[in-house]
């Protein structure tokens, strides 16, 4: 049974939703959460960044449908392009300071869950797993840009993202879209009281996974049950073939990750140490001007050989 907010309840899941001009996908967003089956109540918080096209009206008539359910933002200036942060200064100050539920999921509004028993699969695996700050699953990547569909994950069959991977890959170790994360484990990671500071340095994805990384464990379930769309409009998908643009947020992660540095133990301080080689070596590889060789210092020697021998 279908259980979402109810005028006398408390939710144990804020669903908590991103969207800017996604007239062509925000309704079978929301349709795929409604539509989830779960034994306890959850909200749904939509944040609309100033769209410009017809967004807005079909979140209000879902929110107009299903009273007591939705909790609506409507910006009337876009803070995505005008607030350092971006998604991150969004996320911290004006999604989350509404969340009442004890985990938050996140489904970006040009995604969508495929499986209609997601949350409750997520918040068990969560109950259980007590250990584990935040659990994702496995996701079926759409890619409108070159007209192919994949799993977004291969291999990964244990019950937990390895840190490693999680470290190196950052962001893109997981579609944020299959994130249910424990709110308490967020807010009280060593990290959060920087949050808004290194939001700056980071999307707002890569900034969840590392501050929840520090609280725990990253549960992970080997089920598709959502769809990640990878499309020219995407934040995300947009860049990822132009080598400028990806330097750019290497960039920001590079400085990031320095300050991380000082948050992390020795086994962690390694891999962030690891990930500001990997990052420095494509800047390098992929950066016009002079400015990129300021990044030599922060090669280890892995990425010394390669830078030398083009490997």
């Amino acid at each position: 049974m279908s259980k979402k907010k109810g005028k006398s309840g408390i939710p144990l899941v804020s669903v908590c939703c991103t969207t800017f001009n996604l007239e062509n996908y925000i309704s079978k967003t929301l349709d795929s959460i409604l539509n989830q089956q779960a034994d306890f109540e959850f909200e749904v918080i939509v944040h609309d960044d100033a769209s410009t096209d017809a967004t807005r009206e079909i979140i209000q008539s879902y929110a107009d449908k299903n009273p007591g359910v939705f909790k609506t933002i409507f910006q009337e200036e876009n803070l995505y392009t005008t607030k350092p942060g971006k998604l991150g200064y969004i996320f911290e100050n004006h999604i989350l300071p509404l969340a009442e539920g004890k985990y938050i999921a996140i489904c970006d509004g040009d995604d969508y869950w495929t499986d209609m028993h997601k949350l409750q699969k997520q918040i068990t695996f969560l109950e259980k797993e007590t250990e584990c700050s935040a659990c994702t699953t496995n996701a079926l990547v759409v890619d409108h840009i070159n007209n192919e569909k994949k799993p977004f994950h291969t291999g990964i069959k244990e019950n937990y993202l390895p840190t490693s991977k999680v470290i190196l890959s950052a962001g893109a170790s997981f579609p944020t879209s299959t994130l249910v994360f424990n709110k308490s484990k967020l807010t009280s990671s060593r990290v959060f009281d920087q949050y808004g500071e290194l939001s700056k340095f980071y999307d707002y994805d890569t900034m969840f996974i590392y501050s929840l990384l520090f609280e725990g464990k990253i549960g992970y379930i080997d089920d598709q049950m959502s769809v990640y769309r990878r499309w020219e409009g995407g934040i995300y998908s947009g860049i990822m073939h132009n080598p400028e643009k990806v330097c750019v947020v290497k960039e920001g992660e590079i400085e990031g990750n320095k300050k991380l540095l000082r948050h992390t133990n020795t086994s962690m301080k390694k891999m962030f140490k690891r990930k500001i080689s990997v990052d420095a070596l494509y800047v390098l590889r992929n950066k016009p001007g002079l400015k990129k060789y300021m990044y030599l210092k922060d090669l280890d020697v892995r990425e010394v050989i390669k830078l030398l021998f083009r490997r």
